[in-house]
């Protein structure tokens, strides 16, 4: 299961509200350190 996934936990991809989680959660500089980013 990726990062991605385990975020989605189901529901549908939208871009910009992942993105929004993404940033509330200060995921972004971490996800930037996997070579396969959320896909990992």
């Amino acid at each position: 299961m990726t990062i991605r996934e385990n975020i989605l936990f189901g529901h549908a991809f939208d871009h910009n509200k992942y993105q929004n989680v993404l940033d509330v959660c200060g995921l972004l500089p971490d996800l930037q350190q996997f070579p396969g980013g959320d896909a990992t």
